[in-house]
This record gives C-alpha cells, sequence and structure tokens, in this order.
C-alpha cells in the first residue's frame, strides 16, 4: 500500500531546520518518508487500517503530517490527531534486525 509520492519542500526543510534539526537530521527525515506506514485507527475498535501516504496527509494536514514524520523517523512510531479528530499513526522502519 504505501505509496510515496511526497517530498519536503524546501520551506519545510527550512522549517524543520528553524526548530532546532540539523541539516543531517533533516536529510534523515526527506529519506524516511519511503520507509514509513500510515494507519487510521477506528476509534470504536481501536482496530488499525493501513492508509497511504496520501489519505495520511489529507487527513492529517501537510503541517502536522511533518511534524509526525520527523518524529517517527527518529522514534520508529508516532499517534497523530487528524484534522476531524481521526487518530493516524505513523511507523517509521529506517533500519532492519
Amino acid at each position: 500500500m504505501n505509496k510515496t509520492t511526497n517530498k519536503l519542500t524546501e520551506t519545510e526543510k527550512t522549517v524543520l531546520r528553524s526548530t532546532g534539526h540539523s541539516f543531517s537530521d533533516v536529510r534523515e527525515i526527506s529519506n524516511s518518508i519511503k520507509n514509513t506506514k500510515y494507519y487510521i485507527i477506528i476509534q470504536e475498535t481501536g482496530k488499525q487500517k493501513e492508509i497511504d501516504e496520501e489519505k495520511a496527509i489529507r487527513t492529517l494536514g501537510r503541517e502536522e503530517w511533518l511534524r509526525g514524520i520527523s518524529r517517527s523517523t527518529f522514534y520508529n512510531e508516532t499517534t497523530r490527531w487528524g484534522l476531524n479528530g481521526e487518530r493516524i499513526k505513523m511507523v517509521t522502519k529506517n533500519w532492519s534486525r
């Protein structure tokens, strides 16, 4: 599923650098996009359903997606609230065991 077509814009890279991320952090975040899967959490049941990146961005909004991808890059996963109260789990696997 996870069709990756998005890249960080130059503005987003600047925002990340202005919030304390180093140039190498920004590069790592950018590279992590292709290694991230997205799940919507069904509130009634707690079950997770995989969704593609485009739906995750539409649900979260680009700004919250950016916050999420920058966190999941270094912590492997994060759960974010969507624009209409949805819960989106982001899981990034940059390293394999």
